[in-house]
């Protein structure tokens, strides 16, 4: 499993760059906030990179709260009732639709 780890970021990463929803992000959000007359570059730059900050800390807090809710959802006793309860909630559409 651990092999396939930077595989994965690896293709996380090419998808995140060739995403154009990204450039037309950066493009109609970051202008607003460069002062009128200052240098374009560097604060575009100054701006991605606290954008970047936050979003790694974001997305890192996401991956620890999913890696302590797998936990509990991979119990024995919660994956049982959790089996049931959806059995439970798929035998009940199934009536519906044959009754409805």
């Amino acid at each position: 499993m651990h092999r396939r780890r930077p595989r994965s970021c690896g293709t996380g990463l090419i998808a995140d760059l060739l995403n154009p929803k990204m450039g037309v992000f950066y493009l109609a959000v970051i202008p607003q906030f460069i002062p009128r007359g200052g240098p374009v570059f560097a604060w575009s730059i100054a701006l991605m990179m606290i954008e970047f900050v936050i979003a790694i800390i974001c997305l890192s807090m996401y991956a620890l709260l999913a890696s302590s809710v797998r936990k509990i959802l991979t119990r024995g006793t919660v994956t049982a009732w959790t089996e049931r309860v959806f059995g439970g909630v798929l035998v009940g559409f199934g009536v519906r639709v044959a009754v409805g």
